[in-house]
């Protein structure tokens, strides 16, 4: 994922385009951090100042990883432990050398609930100390090993794995509660081939080349420029007007004016986005799994589909099965069905779980409180309101 994928995708475009390339995007990444990134847009950005020690991608819906950060890797016979060999020659934009310190201690962030990562997740799979910390053993400043705690598929153990890395001597001393907020860890020192040289936080973020890269992570272009433009429609006129290079994440209702317009190419990419309604089940309402499955039962996706993916015909969207994308067939039970639109099954279940319309006020409701409940939702988007 990320900029460099675009790149590779859009290789003749950047090339011909000079030395800059504008994209205008719908919200601003947040923060570079790569263990609270927000937004998939963090992770693009992310991608390019801090890569991994591995980068995923995408073959003929099959997914791989490739070297970034590590150069190599190797495994045991029943794949509970992974060794990466480090590049050697990966300097922070300051000049100070990223080593296996800088690894170890990214994974003790990401696995330290009082940062709470978004990664924090991956870490159940990793073995222990009896000390209660993760077992990542760091032999020489070029190596780091990983153990889990069970055998299971190469690419599940190297997923776990695959997170941006901080700098540990700028970030040690940034409170851990604060790692969304502090500038030091917010925008951290650049490993990867570009470094943030400015960013007006909702306005306007400028990437340029880390001079400390490795030669053979040397940019093509001297710019990428992110232009936040929350509202879709005037995203569209700026690509149509010439003032930008290009916008993702383009709305169905537009791409037929899009395609009528001869120096626009609109490029349709499966995407690996999945859109999810998360509870928070230290709600004791949500907590119960027969009120989430009530929900998902109410939810009338398919008619969500219908009204805000389909545009003249062209269906640009889809259920997924679980919590993966449709984008990645093999990863997911194709013998699971998704639950069906059924009001009066969701109404059963509510009933189940004490929640029934015993006033009469069109309202279920228990222990005489309604059930309402608020849901927070990214704007800019206007498949989300």
């Amino acid at each position: 994922s990320g900029l460099r994928t675009m790149e590779n995708a859009y290789g003749e475009f950047l090339r011909n385009r000079g030395n800059e390339v504008v994209f205008s995007v719908g919200i601003d990444p947040d923060n570079a951090n790569a263990i609270v990134g927000p937004y998939s847009l963090s992770g693009y950005v992310i991608d390019q100042i801090t890569p991994g020690l591995v980068r995923r991608v995408v073959r003929d819906n099959q997914l791989a990883f490739e070297p970034s950060v590590a150069k190599s890797w190797s495994w045991n016979e029943d794949n509970t432990q992974v060794t990466y060999h480090l590049r050697d020659d990966i300097r922070w934009e300051d000049g100070t050398p990223l080593t296996s310190a800088d690894v170890a201690f990214t994974f003790e962030l990401i696995d330290d609930p009082e940062v709470a990562s978004n990664w924090k997740s991956s870490t159940r799979n990793m073995r222990r100390k009896e000390d209660g910390t993760l077992d990542i053993a760091t032999p020489d400043a070029h190596t780091v090993v990983f153990h889990f705690v069970a055998p299971r598929n190469q690419l599940l153990q190297q997923g776990d794995t695959r997170f941006g890395i901080l700098p540990m001597h700028t970030v040690k001393d940034v409170p851990r509660s604060a790692l969304r907020t502090e500038q030091a860890a917010r925008e951290p020192l650049a490993s990867g081939p570009w470094r943030i040289a400015s960013w007006e936080h909702n306005a306007a973020l400028l990437l340029e080349p880390n001079p400390m890269a490795p030669s053979d992570w040397a940019p093509q272009l001297d710019r990428i420029i992110y232009k936040i433009t929350p509202e879709p429609n005037t995203r569209i006129l700026q690509i149509t007007k010439r003032e930008v290079d290009m916008v993702t994440g383009i709305e169905a209702k537009h791409l037929k004016d899009l395609e009528a317009l001869d120096h626009v190419r609109v490029l349709s990419i499966e995407s690996e986005y999945m859109a999810y309604a998360g509870y928070n089940l230290s709600d004791p309402r949500f907590a119960d799994a027969r009120v989430r499955k009530a929900l998902t039962l109410a939810s009338d996706r398919q008619r969500m589909i219908d009204k805000l993916f389909t545009v003249d015909g062209r269906v640009t969207a889809r259920h997924c099965i679980g919590t993966i994308a449709p984008t990645y067939g093999p990863w997911y039970a194709s013998e699971v069905e998704p639950l069906p639109h059924d009001v009066a099954a969701a109404k059963a279940l509510l009933a189940e779980a004490g929640w029934a319309d015993t006033d009469g006020d069109g309202w279920v409701d228990r222990d005489g409180e309604a059930f309402r409940f608020e849901l927070m939702i990214q704007s800019g988007s206007d498949t989300q309101k």
